[in-house]
């Protein structure tokens, strides 16, 4: 499964990595680019509190109780 970043170095201790992650695509990721990417790293707890969020602003969005801002906020603040 590619999850858009390859692996340079690593060590057998703790957390040490290095990673490179690839420019963002030119108009962002999709919810379920995001989502994937963030179950690689997060833990399934983490992972479905942001599916949850933006599946409550998606559906806010076309009635008009949401904009599509802060959908956006959803993304940036994991990519």
């Amino acid at each position: 499964m590619s999850h858009g970043w390859r692996v340079h170095a690593w060590v057998l201790m703790c957390n040490h990595i290095l990673l490179e992650v690839p420019p963002t695509p030119e108009g962002g990721l999709s919810d379920a680019e995001l989502l994937k990417r963030l179950r690689a790293i997060y833990s399934d707890v983490l992972v479905a509190e942001v599916e949850n969020r933006l599946t409550e602003v998606r559906k806010a969005i076309p009635e008009g109780r949401a904009g599509e801002d802060l959908a956006r906020e959803a993304h940036e603040r994991f990519t």
